[in-house]
C-alpha cells in the first residue's frame, strides 16, 4: 500500500491568522456574555456585546477560516482598526460602568486581534526581527508587569518581572534552555497569580511556539 501522506489535511496558517483567529473566537464568547449580562447598564451592555459578536464573526471572514467569500480584504490595517475599535468600546463600557479600566480580562479577544495586525504590519514591512512567539510574549509580559505594577504590592511584581525576565531570556536561549515545560511553568505563574489577559497572551505565544510559527 503507498504512503499515504497527512500534510495535505493539514491547513497551513501564518502566524498573524492564527493569532487573530484566536481572538476572533474570544471576541465572539465575550460579545455573548455582554448579551446575556445585560448589567448595569443594558444599552451600553447591548452594544458592546453586538460589537464584539460583529467584529469576531468579521475577523474569522476575513482570514479566511471560514469557507464563505467576502469582498473584504485581509489587511493589517482593518484587524488593527477592528480590535483597537473594540478594545476601546470595552475599556469606555468599563470605565462608565465601574469607573475604573481594570479588573477585567474581557478585552482579551479585541487585544489579541489589535496585536494580530500589528503583528502583519510589522512582518510586511521587515521590522519585526523577533519570531512570532517572541513578540506574543514581549507583549504578555508587558502586560502582566504593569498591571502587577499598578496593583501594587511588592510580591506580585516581584513574580511578575522574575516570570517575564526568565520566559524573556529563555527565548532567546540565554541562560535558560528555550523548552516548552519552561514556558508552562512561567505561563502557569503569570495566569494564576498575576494576570489572566497576560497569561493568555503568553499561552497563544505558546502555542505558536509548538506549532513553530
Amino acid at each position: 500500500m503507498d504512503e499515504i501522506s497527512s500534510k495535505s489535511s493539514i491547513i497551513d496558517v501564518t502566524a498573524p491568522k492564527f493569532v487573530a483567529f484566536i481572538g476572533a473566537i474570544a471576541m465572539i464568547c465575550i460579545g455573548v456574555i455582554y448579551l446575556v449580562t445585560n448589567g448595569i447598564s443594558p444599552v451600553l451592555y447591548i452594544i458592546t456585546g453586538i460589537s464584539c459578536l460583529a467584529g469576531g464573526v468579521i475577523v474569522m471572514l476575513i482570514v479566511e477560516v471560514l469557507d464563505v467569500k467576502i469582498p473584504i480584504p485581509y489587511k493589517w490595517w482593518l484587524l488593527l482598526a477592528i480590535g483597537g475599535g473594540v478594545l476601546f468600546l470595552i475599556f469606555l463600557t468599563r470605565r462608565i460602568v465601574f469607573g475604573t479600566l481594570f479588573g477585567s480580562g474581557l478585552y482579551v479577544g479585541a487585544l489579541l486581534v489589535a496585536t494580530a495586525g500589528l503583528l502583519e504590519w510589522l512582518i510586511e514591512g521587515g521590522k519585526l526581527d523577533l519570531k512570532a512567539p517572541q513578540f506574543l510574549l514581549f507583549i504578555g509580559s508587558a502586560i502582566a508587569i504593569i498591571t502587577s505594577i499598578l496593583g501594587g504590592g511588592y510580591i506580585w511584581i516581584i513574580i511578575a518581572i522574575a516570570a517575564c525576565v526568565i520566559l524573556i531570556l529563555a527565548s532567546f536561549d540565554v541562560v535558560f534552555p528555550y523548552e516548552w515545560w519552561l514556558w508552562v511553568l512561567c505561563l502557569g505563574a503569570i495566569y494564576f497569580l498575576i494576570h489572566t489577559v497576560a497569561g493568555i497572551v503568553i499561552g497563544v505565544g505558546f502555542l505558536l511556539f509548538i506549532l513553530d510559527k
